[in-house]
């Protein structure tokens, strides 16, 4: 299944280590904000907004380089995968 919100501030705090990010960076929020989001996706994330902050000259990532990439971004697994899945997993298939 889809990492749940530990899984996901696990994954955040993972993909921002030896990186620079503002400290006071909420990380909570980005939890909520990546609900329905892979460990993949979580990465692609963390990379494009390392890319957002250098490409305005920041010295670190902040809350701001990360709503730019999440309100762009398209998670990998749809609505209606999930509930494909959850059918399957009913009927035991998976």
């Amino acid at each position: 299944g889809l990492p749940d919100m530990t899984a996901r501030k696990d994954l955040f705090l993972f993909y921002l280590r030896n990186r620079p990010f503002d400290r006071r960076l909420n990380l909570n929020e980005l939890v909520f904000l990546s609900q329905g989001f892979t460990n993949s996706d979580i990465e692609f994330i963390c990379n494009e907004a390392a890319k957002h902050a250098i490409k305005n000259e920041k010295s670190s990532m902040d809350l701001e380089d990360f709503f730019v990439v999440i309100n762009q971004f398209i998670p990998s697994v749809t609505e209606e995968m999930i509930k494909k899945y959850n059918e399957f997993k009913r009927l035991g298939v998976v």
